[in-house]
């Protein structure tokens, strides 16, 4: 059998995973227990709806510092 050089055809597929497995591992380590922790991007689309507290940072390795947001609850109707 011939020997193949270079990268597997997928390697490509999975290494656009690569930085969200980074930073929901670095979310996950820096976590609270039984807490929800959010990136920016999804507070963002959240915000109107559900109310959030900032606890800080956390490093990525990769990213820096990166804003992390705790959900709280449900805004409701009034």
């Amino acid at each position: 059998m011939p020997k193949r050089s270079g990268n597997p055809p997928w390697l490509p597929l999975l290494s656009g995973w690569g930085d969200t497995v980074n930073v929901a591992s670095r979310m996950e380590s820096q976590g609270v227990a039984g807490c929800i922790q959010v990136t920016a991007t999804t507070y963002e689309l959240l915000r109107d709806k559900y109310s959030f507290e900032l606890p800080g940072v956390i490093p990525v390795k990769g990213k820096g510092e990166m804003t992390t947001y705790m959900l709280t609850g449900f805004l409701g109707d009034g």
